[in-house]
């Protein structure tokens, strides 16, 4: 079995560690780590929590939190787990880069490894409950299923979008006017800007065949744009349109709404 173990903030996957300099937010309220927001979480007084949240570093705020001498929720115990998985759930949902490593770990055990904690950590030979591993795999699972998802979903619009731009192509070419020279042969151009290199010569006597074609200078185009136009080969006059990602975006969504209508 793969086990990822962590503990300090500069050794290998320290970004998992509570100590990591990664501000979070929770309930509108910011923290500059999740040990800081853990902490402060076990105090009723607002003086106490205050005390830890100005702390300036995340080791401050642990000891502050570890003085029984403040006011400690008498229901901590209780809610302790809770209030981890909320600050750690934060963390990554507010930093990408923490998820990305994060996910990029399934599917390994993720241990926390050190002899100076037997609950959150696994007590260094393996006897402690190891819970901040386990949260931490708890928020992977959901990252994990939200990656999935999300690709899936990248999938199907891809290949929706696929789709109508076969239609908006088709459109363009239908409404194409015959050249004022009399010339039934143009090079077709439709595409994005940076994938255009041979184009298609098109003629109502001749099959359609690969012509290396040229790059007609148009002003203003840059490589993501989707070009539709046809140029005639005789004497070069040009007809269509540059589409940009936003113009093209609109024309998808008018016939995205069509299409959902009908």
């Amino acid at each position: 079995m793969n086990e990822i173990k962590f503990y300090r903030v500069n050794d290998p996957y320290g970004e998992f560690s509570n100590f990591s300099s990664h501000p979070i937010l929770v309930w509108g309220e910011g923290w500059k780590t999740v040990e800081h927001f853990y902490q402060a979480m076990k105090f009723t007084d607002d003086v106490d929590r205050e005390a830890v949240k100005n702390a300036q570093y995340p080791g401050q705020a642990a000891r502050i939190g570890r003085d029984r001498s403040r006011s400690l929720r008498p229901d901590w115990e209780g809610m302790k787990d809770d209030v981890m998985r909320i600050g750690v759930s934060a963390k990554f949902e507010q930093h990408k880069e923490l998820r990305t490593l994060l996910v990029d770990t399934d599917p390994a055990v993720l241990i926390e490894h050190t002899s100076n904690d037997n609950y959150w950590a696994d007590g260094g030979d393996g006897s402690g409950k190891n819970m901040l591993g386990k949260i931490l795999m708890e928020v992977r699972v959901e990252w994990v299923e939200r990656k999935k998802q999300l690709e899936e979903w990248e999938q199907l619009q891809g290949e929706r979008k696929e789709k109508l731009f076969g239609q908006l192509i088709d459109a363009f070419n239908k409404s194409v006017d015959p050249c004022s020279c009399g010339s039934k042969r143009f090079l077709r151009v439709n595409g994005k800007a940076k994938d255009l290199g041979t184009y298609e010569y098109a003629s109502g006597h001749e099959p359609v065949k690969e012509h290396d074609g040229y790059a007609p200078e148009i002003e203003g185009v840059c490589e993501g744009d989707y070009i539709c136009i046809t140029i005639c080969c005789d004497c070069s006059k040009v007809q269509g349109a540059v589409l940009d990602d936003e113009s093209l975006q609109k024309a998808f969504k008018g016939m995205i709404d069509d299409e959902d209508e009908a």
